[in-house]
């Protein structure tokens, strides 16, 4: 009832406004629809959606409160809406003085059975939207965990990569150690040839690249360093016996 009235944020109205008129229980009157107007006072709504509104304790010192609202702040405004007919003796006679002495800032709005069905629709369909926004309000705290646990995920395969470049460029400069160093003793173990065979030897080694690549040499196979030493002796004492 209040949207079909334009009682609505954007138009400077909030639910469930409270106001103290006094100390202790029962001073406290809390308004479904409040704002403050043009001239600084409170307008005020109070809705009755009830097929009868009874004359208890609690709806009689709801009106004494509006009066003493009203006595307190002369520009004040407030108004009733209930169905009609809705109102029970005690409260209609309160609600009746109330816009006796108040005729121009207190009055009793009436709505017919039609509007307040009309009134009751609109309701539901604004409590479904309002349920539709809490859920997806509660769905955030999983969005936010989703999406952290993917920058965590991301932040991971970011820094494996970081150690798999680290850990090929440490490997290429170990490779590049060792060539020089085969490179290094290659030729300082063709230094001690003789100078006639040192060809003969050179062909039968593999390129450095490819001795680096190959398994460990095994002692005594002739792969190793003693080995083709052993390899250039018996190509010179080949030559030698040829000569005599």
């Amino acid at each position: 009832m209040a949207q079909q009235r334009g009682e609505t944020r954007e138009n400077g109205w909030r639910n469930e406004q409270k106001i103290e008129l006094g100390k202790g229980k029962g001073n406290t009157r809390v308004h479904d629809t409040a704002r403050v107007n043009e001239k600084g006072g409170r307008d005020f709504t109070e809705y009755k959606s009830s097929t009868r509104i009874r004359d208890d304790p609690h709806t009689l010192n709801q009106i004494r409160l509006d009066r003493e609202l009203l006595t307190r702040d002369p520009n004040a405004t407030g108004r009733w809406v209930t169905r009609a007919g809705a109102a029970d003796p005690m409260v209609r006679k309160g609600l009746e003085a109330l816009q006796r002495d108040f005729p121009d800032r207190f009055q009793v709005v009436e709505v017919s059975r039609a509007e307040a069905e009309k009134a009751r629709k609109l309701g539901r369909m604004l409590e479904q939207q309002a349920r539709g926004v809490q859920r997806e309000l509660h769905n955030v705290p999983e969005l936010v965990r989703q999406q952290q646990q993917r920058q965590r995920d991301l932040n991971a395969r970011v820094r494996e990569a970081a150690q798999r470049a680290i850990e090929r460029q440490a490997a290429e400069k170990a490779r590049q150690r060792e060539l020089a160093r085969i490179q290094e003793a290659r030729a300082q173990f063709l230094a001690k040839l003789p100078r006639e065979i040192v060809r003969v030897v050179e062909v039968g080694m593999p390129p450095p690249a490819q001795e680096l690549n190959r398994e460990p040499p095994t002692p005594g196979t002739g792969t190793t360093a003693a080995g083709r030493a052993e390899r250039a002796r018996g190509v010179e004492r080949g030559r030698e016996a040829r000569e005599r």
